[in-house]
């Protein structure tokens, strides 16, 4: 029964359509569970960095942790790049906005 509950309501919300000023299905029931991805995903190298574009690395390290450390991202390969921004957030709660965070 459980199984069928969370089906249906995967299936009904859409997490896409998020705004500053639009709740959407999806932030209500992660509000509901007490849902805190903090705790179930992590920004990693694979997961989130190599989908992403150095400036966006970039703008995360200076967000996340300090301007100094992201201009290192400058002289990088994407794939270094992704593996340092990874290795700086380690530890750190950072969350991309669609996930619940800030930036």
């Amino acid at each position: 029964m459980v199984a069928l509950l969370a089906f249906l309501t995967a299936v009904s919300v859409d997490g896409m359509a998020r705004t500053e000023d639009y709740v959407t299905g999806l932030d209500v029931v992660a509000n509901v569970v007490k849902l805190d991805m903090k705790k179930w995903w992590k920004p990693t190298a694979a997961g989130y960095f190599s989908h992403v574009s150095r400036q966006r690395i970039q703008d995360v390290l200076a967000a996340a942790v300090s301007p100094q450390i992201a201009l290192n991202v400058a002289n990088l390969k994407k794939a270094e790049a992704a593996d340092y921004a990874e290795t700086q957030l380690e530890g750190r709660d950072w969350l991309p906005k669609l996930l619940g965070g800030e930036l």
